[in-house]
């Protein structure tokens, strides 16, 4: 660094492309970092999810999240509604190459809101699910 000190005060140019040269490989990492999506468990993905109104925010999207939750448990997918008080459970089956990777384990009819099975999208600090209903489009849930 005093190396560096001594550049940058007898030649400026030299200076600022060393500090260059030490900062941009840093940076580079921060960002590949920041940018990187994480790895959720098996544990992580296990829980009770409910829909994210801060994607659609109205009144169809309050109604939703009032109406509907979903809960993944380590053999089924379940999903209830508050109003009829019906509730759907599907079995599932984990993938076994990636622990955070479910799907139904059988062809059957399912409830519209979870019809064409799950879609995980992951970020640096979080997940969640988007499934696409025919009565309302895409279905964003996120984990309690």
């Amino acid at each position: 660094m005093v190396f560096i000190a001594y550049l940058v005060k007898r030649n400026r140019t030299i200076g600022i492309f060393l500090i260059c040269l030490i900062c941009t490989p840093l940076l580079l990492i921060a960002l590949g970092w920041l940018s990187s999506p994480t790895n959720p468990s098996k544990s992580d993905i296990i829980g009770h999810y409910e829909i994210d109104r801060s994607r659609y925010p109205g009144k169809q999207a309050d109604w939703q999240h009032a109406t509907y939750t979903l809960e993944i448990t380590g053999t089924h997918a379940i999903v209830r509604d508050t109003c009829t008080k019906t509730v759907w459970k599907y079995r599932i089956k984990w993938s076994e190459i990636y622990e955070y990777r479910w799907g139904f384990a059988d062809y059957t009819k399912r409830h519209h809101m979870i019809g064409n099975g799950p879609t995980l999208y992951r970020g640096r600090f979080g997940h969640h699910y988007v499934f696409y209903s025919p009565l309302y489009g895409n279905v964003f849930f996120e984990k309690e």
